[in-house]
């Protein structure tokens, strides 16, 4: 990836350029597309800024941006953004139309009018040379690669801005190109900013190669010839240009004048012809004879038609406007009028098609004429004999003559020629667009600008090899002569070095030639032996200067010398100016020069201390192996006495550990070398980080603060160890404590001895809190709902579900969710799964239902999916678990719980939950048997309605809140009228249901708060507590009474039964449950008394 070199500054700066670029085109984009034409140009008489340069640009920016951080993406906004330049400059030069203005869908009216794909040619040199400068230092990092990259870059801001200071200075050819749009302001600016910042990105890329290589001359020079060129192409070619336009408009002009001399001929012509048929003295056949002169001297007169009588018609070549005289009449009179003759140029279906100059005439007799303008331009150009090849002729939004050559659209528009004709008898002007064929150009084009360009880019580039040729010469000089400097330095260090080692050797050196007299020695020799002058032992032999008197010693090393020419080794003894004697090792080398030996090097080194050497080693040997058996009685007593131990110097980092504390986690001393971070690599990160402060603490109190800690380490096994780890700084005189000793205990028995007593625990607490919660709560699913809280935060669950089961859909439904610490997603999937409804052996909570059993469902095992994964794929758990609630072996409910990591998976911990769910299946049947009784004692037997005893209660209640509230009730006793003579006909067996059968249709007559109760036999009781009006127990009595309007089907023997009702009103019939009874009671009799089947209202008090 590029740009690593990049400073941060720098990288800044170009960013800050390439936004000013980048903001300036977005602001042009939002323009054209707002149809805000003031923010695509500063000032109305300058150039827009196209659409499509505004595309470029931004493209441009964005890879100037991703420069230096994404290749890829680099490249692909700049091979687009070159692209589009590509393919405008192909339309330019070779007329290559690739549809620019197509391109994207972006509409043709955001696109300028004058220039392919709305981009001037010079902006589209400076796009492309841009984007190849950033294709030039993503794909190659040659030196001509530098060159060019660096040239485009500084070329493009030279371009832009001389752009620039030619919109400020008001020179047009600066900007401007012939014959096409000029790059405006904006794209001029944008430009500059891009190629300085890009120069930069170079500069700061490749800093050394521009600066040590002379490089920026080279480049001066191709970036002033070519703008210098460049400026005098554009100079020459405007010049050519303005004669070629000047030739095409005078052709063009002598084109229109021709034909505007046939239109004022023909109007004159048809004036005069109006006029003499409005003279009574003429008659039918001179007029006839008139007009076929007319038509054989007109070219261009397609028709005549006039009425006197009737319409008389005569017309040039097919009668195809006999049906349309009208229409072209009425056609002719929206133009204009003038000497009341009205005169247009009209085409269209009435014409068949073709353009007619129509005169209308209708004062006293109506008279028209039609002349063919295309026949009439087609004359034109031809009698004029010009060049031209391409024209059109328009009339206010109609063209009505067009010749076109093989010029494509984009030379067309570059060298189009507009002229306006005004004619006095025609409402709108008649508009001419001329322009020359290429051939044409071609031929009128000098030489003069193409060889101007090419031999100024010529020039150019020599001059840059020659200059970059130059540099190389110098800098080739520059790197030879630092090469031989650098390399004679070195020598002379290297010999400086050589002479100090020499000098100062603590050997006593001597260079003797091959006769043993002596050529040189070191400054040791002569200290050593106590010479001062070293002229005073040159030319002397070595046994002079060193004084041996033992003969055949000398005698002996001339012999080795002359035999071998070396000697290895040879211990004698010297002595110096001071007469004392020394010990010395004799080693002799040859001196070899050039493949010829010149002499011999004598070496001498001082052995008198040796002796003395080898014994303090003995010594110390003895030490060394005494200290080492005591160290092993040490460690051999330590490991016997104690768990483990260690030993730690932290100036040093050497740690020292015990047998026992390595084989605690699994590791052999004699296999495995620990370092200062053993415990870092083996203990939790957790427990480390407070073993860590604990040993801060201790170290920041000199030892005084404990150094105490319970730590959890890894076994080699990858299970968990527990360790107590104690120990004490060692504080030495200086008060800093440099070493540490401590003791490691294995502790894990005990922890999960501990844990086990914490498991149990949990146990006997969630079975004791759970069925106490099912045993005390009235509403079953508030009890399970607290349950689920309860053993989701105990066992850390992070999900808790219970399912219903259904007897009637026969499936589990999800009541009751629970969840914590989770986000919105999650939310929204924990109300989707309130919905669930699952049914026997689907998914994980169906093979529950199914197995009747606890589960557990680890996401890694083999097991399928759970249902709510796949209702919510982003839900993410290791674990689940469900179990069972069985009431008498029948399915009751399930408990289903998520969690985020996988801590269940011992024996104990899932029998504990087979515990908890048989406990908690106990309770529930408890819990359900005692509602049972407990509705059994309230409700009677048959209807299911509650009984004497309930009601009961209820009317306390409903007095209570009645005489609390000040509001009113009121009691409705219901009796069936002669249900005894129906037990005596059809038998007790009918009877009872019969009352089955009342008491449903008394239920549908009743609203569902109303409370209704059997007291015995055939009474009941009836509590109508949200009392409004008293009208509301007028309705409910009759619709009871209705209710048994049909007979009852009862053993194919239709039975006819009614009711009597007797209602009595709190707190106008009483005040006590006793005496509404009494109220009611008599009410009921009196209904009974006039006729049964019927109601009455107890009277007041």
């Amino acid at each position: 990836m590029r740009g690593d070199g990049l400073k941060s500054r720098h990288y800044f700066i170009c960013h800050i350029l390439a936004s000013m670029a980048y903001l300036v085109a977005v602001m042009v984009v939002v323009g054209w597309l707002t149809h805000e034409p003031q923010l695509t140009q500063p000032r109305p008489q300058w150039e827009a800024m196209s659409f499509y340069t505004a595309l470029c640009i931004m493209l441009t920016a964005a890879a100037v941006f991703t420069l230096p951080k994404n290749l890829w993406l680099t490249l692909l906004f700049s091979m687009v953004s070159a692209t589009m330049a590509v393919f405008i400059l192909m339309d330019y030069l070779f007329g290559w139309n690739f549809y620019q203005n197509q391109w994207g869908g972006a509409p043709y009216r955001i696109i300028h009018d004058l220039y392919p794909g709305g981009m001037a040619p010079n902006t589209a040199f400076c796009v492309l040379f841009l984007n190849l400068a950033i294709g030039f230092y993503s794909f190659s990092n040659s030196a001509f690669s530098r060159i060019i990259q660096m040239t485009f870059s500084i070329l493009v801001a030279g371009i832009g801005f001389m752009v620039l200071t030619g919109y400020l200075l008001g020179i047009e050819i600066v900007y401007t190109w012939p014959g096409v749009s000029a790059m405006s302001l904006y794209a001029a600016f944008c430009v500059t900013l891009l190629g300085i910042a890009l120069s930069i990105v170079f500069y700061v890329r490749h800093h050394r190669f521009y600066v040590g290589h002379g490089v920026f001359q080279t480049i001066s020079i191709l970036v002033a010839g070519n703008l210098f060129f460049l400026l005098l192409w554009q100079n020459f070619a405007q010049s050519a240009f303005l004669q070629i336009r000047e030739s095409i408009n005078a052709d063009g002009v002598m084109i229109a004048n021709e034909i505007e001399l046939n239109l004022q001929r023909n109007y004159l012509t048809a004036r005069r012809f109006f006029i003499h048929l409005g003279n009574p003295d003429v008659t039918l056949n001179i007029i006839r004879h008139d007009a076929l002169d007319f038509l054989s001297d007109l070219p261009g007169l397609a028709l005549i038609a006039w009425q006197r009588d009737k319409l008389y018609q005569i017309w040039s070549e097919e009668p195809s406007f006999k049906d349309d005289v009208i229409r072209i009449s009425q056609a002719c009179r929206q133009g204009k009028q003038k000497n009341n003759i009205f005169t247009n140029i009209i085409s269209g279906l009435a014409t068949n098609g073709r353009t007619f100059l129509c005169m209308d005439y209708n004062r006293g007799h109506h008279s028209l004429m039609l002349f063919n303008v295309q026949e009439m331009a087609a004359n034109a150009m031809v009698r004029t004999n010009t060049s031209l090849t391409g024209m059109t002729i328009q009339y206010e939004d109609d063209i009505i003559f067009r010749k076109i050559n093989e010029a494509s659209p984009g030379f067309a528009r570059q060298w189009m020629s507009t002229y306006r004709l005004q004619l006095d008898f025609l409402s709108e002007p008649v508009v001419f667009k001329w322009w020359p064929s290429p051939r044409y150009v071609t031929n009128h084009t000098p030489w003069l600008p193409t060889v101007t360009i090419l031999l100024g880019l010529i020039i150019t580039c020599l001059l840059a090899l020659v200059n970059h040729l130059k540099n190389r010469v110098v800098l080739d000089n520059s790197l030879l002569k630092t090469s031989i400097s650098d390399k004679t330095r070195k020598l002379m260090e290297m010999e400086s070095k050589y002479q100090r080692i020499f000098d100062n050797s603590p050997d006593l050196l001597l260079f003797v030639d091959s006769d043993c007299r002596i050529i040189e020695c070191n400054q040791t020799f002569m200290s050593t032996m106590g010479i001062t002058r070293k002229k005073n032992i040159t030319e002397h032999t070595v046994f002079e200067v060193l004084s041996i008197q033992n003969t055949s010693l000398a005698k002996n090393i001339l012999n080795r010398i002359s035999d071998t020419g070396m000697i290895d080794n040879l211990e004698l003894d010297l002595v110096n100016q001071f007469d004392t004697t020394s010990r010395m090792m004799l080693k002799v080398n040859p001196l070899v020069l050039q493949d010829k030996r010149e002499g011999y090097l004598f070496s001498f080194r001082d052995i008198s201390n040796i002796k003395a050497l080898q014994e303090e080693l003995a010594s110390r040997k003895y030490s060394e192996n005494l200290f080492h058996e005591n160290k092993a009685i040490y460690d051999l007593i330590l490991d016997e006495t104690t768990d483990g131990w260690w030993d730690i110097n932290l100036e040093t980092g050497q740690c020292m550990l015990s047998g026992k504390l390595l084989n605690s986690l699994g590791y052999d001393k004699e296999h495995f070398k620990p370092g200062i971070d053993f415990f870092r690599d083996h203990a939790l990160p957790e427990d480390f980080k407070a073993l860590e402060d604990n040993l801060k603490k201790h170290l920041a109190s000199k030892g005084r603060y404990p150094l105490h800690q319970e730590v959890r380490y890894r076994h080699r096994n990858g299970s968990l160890v527990w360790i107590l780890c104690r120990g004490q700084g060692i504080v030495d005189p200086d008060g800093k404590i440099r070493r540490i000793v401590g003791t490691h205990i294995d502790i894990s028995p005990l922890k999960f001895a501990q844990d086990n007593l914490s498991l149990k625990n949990l146990e006997l607490n969630l079975i004791y809190k759970t069925t106490r919660l099912i045993l005390v709560q009235d509403d079953i699913n508030e009890a399970f709902k607290s349950c689920l809280l309860m053993i989701g935060q105990a066992m850390r669950f992070v999900v808790g579900i219970v399912y219903r089961f259904n007897k009637e859909n026969y499936c589990l439904e999800a009541g009751t969710v629970w969840h914590q610490g989770m986000d919105e997603e999650s939310d929204a999937c924990i109300t989707a799964m309130k919905r669930l409804k699952i049914r026997e052996k689907e998914g994980f909570v169906g093979r529950v239902w199914h197995e009747r059993k606890t589960l557990w469902f680890e996401k890694n095992g083999g097991d399928s999916v759970t249902v709510e994964q796949s209702l919510c794929p982003h839900f993410r758990f290791e674990g689940a678990l469900a179990f069972p609630i069985l009431v008498a072996d029948n399915l009751y409910a399930v408990f289903e719980f998520f969690c985020r990591d996988v801590h269940l998976k011992t024996g104990e911990e899932l029998d504990m939950i087979d515990v908890l769910a048989a406990q908690m299946s106990l309770a529930v049947e408890r819990k359900l048997a005692y509602h049972q009784l407990q509705h059994l004692a309230l409700h009677d037997e048959l209807t299911k309605l509650p009984n004497r005893r309930a009601c009961m209660e209820m009317l306390d209640l409903a007095l209570s809140k009645a005489r609390r509230n000040h509001t009113e009730f009121a009691l409705m006793f219901i009796d069936l009228d002669d249900f005894k003579k129906i037990n005596d006909d059809f038998g007790h067996h009918a009877g009872d249901v019969l009352l089955i059968e009342i008491t449903g249709r008394f239920k549908e007559s009743l609203r569902a708060h109303d409370y209704l109760a059997r007291l015995a036999g055939d009474e009941f009781l009836l509590i109508v507590t949200d009392l409004a009006t008293r009208s509301i127990l007028t309705l409910l009595a009759e619709r009871i009474i209705e209710s048994l309007s049909r007979p009852v089907i009862i053993e194919q023997h239709e039975i006819n039964v009614s009711v009597s009702i007797g209602i009595a009103v709190f707190p106008q019939a009483g005040e006590t449950v006793e005496s509404l009874l009494q109220a009611a009671d008599k009410a009921l009799y009196q209904a009974k008394k006039e006729g049964k089947k019927g109601f009455y209202f107890s009277s007041s008090k």
